[in-house]
């Protein structure tokens, strides 16, 4: 096999692999979204208007229908602008990661 066809096949299988979970990453009624915003910390001036626009967003999508048909459902949370607490937020009980 000539390395030029070795690269297009491994390139395809890579792809291909992709897709299911592209297409089903996440399945049910509604999208989960989450933010972690500063609300306490050196960050607190800034974490409720970053709060108040992603809120409005969300809002302005689900108005419009959602996303793709489906529901957008945010779950905000206080990253205390430390980094410790960021890592323990993204595996917080609402949006468990994959």
């Amino acid at each position: 096999m000539q390395r030029r066809n070795f690269v297009k096949l491994g390139g395809a299988a890579a792809a291909l692999q992709c897709l299911p979970s592209i297409g089903f990453s996440q399945q049910g009624e509604v999208f989960r979204i989450g933010s972690l915003t500063p609300i306490t910390g050196a960050g607190s001036p800034y974490g409720p208007g970053m709060q108040q626009a992603i809120r409005l967003a969300v809002d302005e999508v689900n108005a419009a229908g959602g996303a793709g048909g489906r529901k957008l459902e945010l779950f905000t949370e206080d990253d205390q602008t430390k980094p410790v607490v960021v890592g323990a937020g993204l595996e917080s009980r609402h949006l468990p990661v994959q």
